[in-house]
């Protein structure tokens, strides 16, 4: 999914994001400081947020992907707070419960969408939640299935 995106999206590329972890219960991405970097040496804060956002998307879109390859996520809304500079390679984590992805692929199939509130911690590997972001995805499918009318 992720090489899909930098291909299509050249920023993703540019700033070195790479893939640490997909599982059907997390993701974790990285990117290097140098690409990253603002001018007082630490992580750009636009940096920090979208790296957050990006793997909250993944995630999101990995969950979807198990109703239909079709099925289509976008962040609506976001709120992040810087709590430390980042001084090193930028390091994102998100997670969801077994519940949140089971309510998830439950909508998916009776409503052909769906909502859902993602908890992420970006940071370095001394400090993980030096900024902590939570951020609503919408799910939807085009899909053909009993979801429509």
């Amino acid at each position: 999914m992720l090489e899909k995106m930098c291909a299509t999206m050249p920023a993703l590329e540019a700033v070195g994001v790479e893939c640490v972890a997909l599982t059907l219960g997390e993701a974790r991405l990285s990117a290097p400081l140098d690409r990253n970097q603002n001018d007082k040496g630490t992580a750009f804060a636009g940096s920090l947020n979208g790296l957050g956002l990006l793997t909250g998307w993944l995630l999101t879109q990995r969950v979807a992907f198990e109703f239909s390859a079709e099925t289509q996520c976008a962040v609506f809304d976001a709120r992040t707070r810087f709590r430390q500079p980042v001084h090193g390679p930028l390091l994102a984590r998100c997670k969801c419960s077994l519940t949140a992805r089971t309510d998830v692929l439950l909508a998916l199939e009776q409503a052909g969408r769906a909502r859902w509130t993602l908890e992420i911690e970006v940071g370095s590997e001394t400090l993980a939640d030096a900024v902590r972001m939570t951020a609503d995805y919408a799910i939807w499918t085009n899909k053909p299935g009993p979801h429509v009318p």
